[in-house]
């Protein structure tokens, strides 16, 4: 089971392979690891609300954890009202929110090139201000 710090630093890796992977035209990758980076980001903060070590994957509740939506993830890690807040007093933010948490796994499957090179760069310069604001929290 990753640690919180451990996951700390996976977001912030993933993040970076994002924008590598943009940076070589790759932009489906690019998208797909730009979303797993917000997914881990929101995964430590789980960890840190819940005072525990490591995030929980093991078992029933590790099965309850086993999450990749966005939207359940901002309400696990205690984030809702703020983020709802933050969405109706700040357009940019509510832009990239809604940009962001459209994201999904399943983005592994996409065909490829289903992704621009616009895409791709709106896409990452959402999930960086979003993952600025979930780096505060953790």
């Amino acid at each position: 089971m990753p640690t919180q710090n451990e996951l700390k630093a996976l977001a912030k890796l993933r993040l970076k392979e994002a924008q590598s992977l943009h940076a070589q035209s790759l932009y489906d990758g690019a998208c797909y690891l730009g979303g797993y980076a917000i997914e881990l980001a929101f995964k430590a903060r789980i960890c840190k609300l819940l005072k525990v070590a490591d995030y929980p994957e093991e078992g029933k509740l590790g099965q309850a954890f086993k999450i990749h939506k966005l939207e359940d993830l901002v309400f696990l890690a205690g984030l809702k009202a703020e983020w709802v807040d933050k969405k109706l007093s700040n357009i940019p933010f509510k832009m990239n929110s809604d940009l962001v948490f459209d994201w999904s796994e399943a983005w592994r499957y996409l065909p490829q090139d289903t992704k621009s090179q616009a895409n791709s760069q709106d896409f990452l310069a959402a999930v960086e201000d979003i993952f600025t604001w979930i780096k505060h929290k953790w």
